[in-house]
């Protein structure tokens, strides 16, 4: 399966409802899955994570592009890099 999620709302969307949300980019729900883990790993170890292999998806150009969308700058994230 996959999801909408719309960088603007930080929110998922059905396809339908995701088309007036602003930005917004496909994900597979095992991708989501691992950016909720990411939400609650602990940050003192983050270096540690590593995520799933197999899983062709750059987390951290997601990342960045969800911050650079509210930010309203660019930014890099090279505290996370092993999730490229």
């Amino acid at each position: 399966h996959e999801i909408t999620y719309s960088l603007a709302n930080g929110a998922v969307f059905c396809r339908d409802c995701a088309a007036g949300s602003g930005e917004s980019c496909i994900l597979k729900k095992d991708q989501l899955h691992v950016l909720k883990q990411l939400q609650s790993y602990p940050h003192r170890r983050i270096y540690q994570y590593q995520p799933p292999s197999g899983n062709n998806f750059n987390y951290l150009a997601f990342l960045t592009d969800y911050l650079n969308y509210h930010l309203e700058q660019k930014i890099s994230l090279n505290a996370i890099s092993m999730l490229y």
